[in-house]
């Protein structure tokens, strides 16, 4: 009896593992900072330092090859990123 109780402990704990690893956890939103048009064709920056800091990133790729970039605010990147998903 003991052995069937403490086989169920462990099948119920590796039950409740792969169930809880599924759950969408609530990500640092701090590290969103962009998001890219479905045609890919512009990309939307956070206006904020390493926002400012990417855009500058990009001044080495030739016109025809970089997207339109935009600045926007955190909050609306925010809300995109999660839209798209």
């Amino acid at each position: 009896m003991k052995n069937k109780i403490i086989i169920f402990l462990i099948l119920s704990l590796l039950f409740a593992n792969v169930t809880f690893s599924q759950i969408n956890k609530i990500q640092d939103t701090s590290v969103i900072i962009s998001v890219v048009s479905d045609n890919r064709d512009t990309l939307y920056l956070s206006d904020t330092q390493i926002g400012h800091f990417i855009y500058e990133s990009w001044n080495d790729v030739p016109k025809d090859k970089k997207p339109i970039i935009i600045f926007k605010n955190h909050s609306w990147i925010l809300e995109k990123r999660f839209k798209q998903k």
